[in-house]
Formats: C-alpha cells, sequence, structure tokens
C-alpha cells in the first residue's frame, strides 16, 4: 500500500479516469457557459460578438436575476452557518463505540441520496397547508395561529427551504467529519484524560481544532 501511494502512475491511473469524466461534464460546460456569454446567439441566427454587454443587461435591467442571486448568497449563507455546527455536533455524538453506530449513520447519510425531485416532493406535501404535516401538528397543539403557506409566504419561504436543504446534506458532512474525529491519534485522547480533561475541554482543546482543517475544506 505505502509502494502504490509513492508510485505517481499508480496514482495517476486510479484519478485519470473520473479526472476526464468529471471535466467533460463540470469543467468543459461552465467554461463554454462563461465563453458564450460574451455572444448573443440564438442557435438559429450567426453568434455575435457583444462583450459584457450581457452582464450590464442581467444586473441593470434584470430585476428578477438581482432578487435571486440576493437569496441564493442568503441560502448558503444560512445554511453555512446551521448546517456545519450541527454536522460537527452530530459527528461528536456518534464518534467513538456508542450503540446503534451504524444505524446513526445511514439514517443521518440517507437524505443525501435520495434524488431532488424527492425531496421536493416530500417537503411540498410537509409544508402543504390543508394537510401538510407541520400545520396539523401546530393545530394539534393549540398553535393555529401559528400555520402558514409555509412555501407561499416571503416572510417564512426563505427559512423552509434553508430547513430542506440542511436536512438533506447535514449526514453527508457529518459523514466526512466523523471519519476525521476517528482519525484523531487515541493517545492524545488518552494523555487528556489521564490529565483530567473532561469531555467539553477535550472537544474545545483536541477534537475541534484537529477537525478545522477538514470544516475549512469543506467549507471554503
Amino acid at each position: 500500500m505505502e509502494f502504490m501511494l509513492r508510485n505517481k502512475k499508480t496514482i495517476l491511473s486510479f484519478i485519470l479516469p473520473a479526472l476526464i469524466i468529471y471535466t467533460i461534464i463540470v469543467i468543459v460546460p461552465i467554461f463554454s457557459s462563461v465563453y458564450y456569454s460574451f455572444f448573443r446567439w440564438n442557435i438559429l441566427d450567426t453568434i455575435k460578438f457583444t462583450g459584457i454587454n450581457n452582464y450590464i443587461s442581467l444586473f441593470t435591467k434584470d430585476d428578477v436575476f438581482v432578487i435571486s442571486a440576493k437569496n441564493t448568497f442568503l441560502l448558503m449563507f444560512w445554511t453555512i452557518v446551521i448546517q456545519t455546527p450541527l454536522a460537527i455536533a452530530l459527528a461528536i455524538a456518534i464518534s467513538g463505540s456508542i450503540k446503534g453506530k451504524r444505524y446513526f449513520k445511514t439514517v443521518y447519510f440517507l437524505p443525501n441520496i435520495l434524488s431532488s425531485v424527492a425531496i421536493g416532493l416530500l417537503w411540498s406535501f410537509i409544508y402543504n397547508p390543508d394537510f401538510g404535516i407541520v400545520n396539523r401538528l401546530l393545530t394539534s397543539v393549540g398553535l393555529e395561529n401559528l400555520t402558514r403557506l409555509w412555501l407561499a409566504d416571503e416572510k417564512t419561504v426563505m427559512g423552509s427551504v434553508v430547513v430542506v436543504v440542511c436536512w438533506q446534506f447535514v449526514g453527508y458532512h457529518m459523514i466526512i467529519y466523523l471519519a476525521a474525529i476517528e482519525n484523531i491519534p487515541s493517545e492524545l485522547k488518552e494523555a487528556a484524560l489521564i490529565d483530567g480533561v473532561n469531555q467539553g475541554k477535550m472537544i474545545r482543546y483536541i477534537t475541534l481544532p484537529l477537525i478545522k482543517p477538514i470544516v475549512r475544506l469543506i467549507r471554503f
């Protein structure tokens, strides 16, 4: 195994097929989109170079785009703020030798493998104002005044979408953080326990600093 890791040709032979597919499916379309954004072309007529006029029109004449961009950045911000500490907390909670560890890993990761279409349909039923479980639950506990048109009210739609995104992807990040936590040398934890360090300080001074590079890599 150590020889394989030192052999660059072996490493390249494993990486190259996936890299080629990723380049064709992701990298090439991205650069093509950027290239064609400087032209005016409806496929039927002759392509015409327009420079940055498309971008000027996009930011000055298209109010829908500006609102969409603002909401996209807000969604990204709130999912990072909520999802990262939640994923780390879940990873810490199920790290070590706890009972049912495989079960929890499977349950938390399961939403990540569902299709976006299935998730959209599922949560549209959950948020449905007439028969959705959210409004029904609020009504059953006497909080009818809190029922909303969750996906139709501009005051609640962003929070509703953030909940769905965090629910879908928190398990994915949890698995990565869990792997990072379990790769922390056991000698450090044992030495801390011998010195009388409690669980809170161990998390603060050992676990979190050592997984910080993984957090930075995933988030940025």
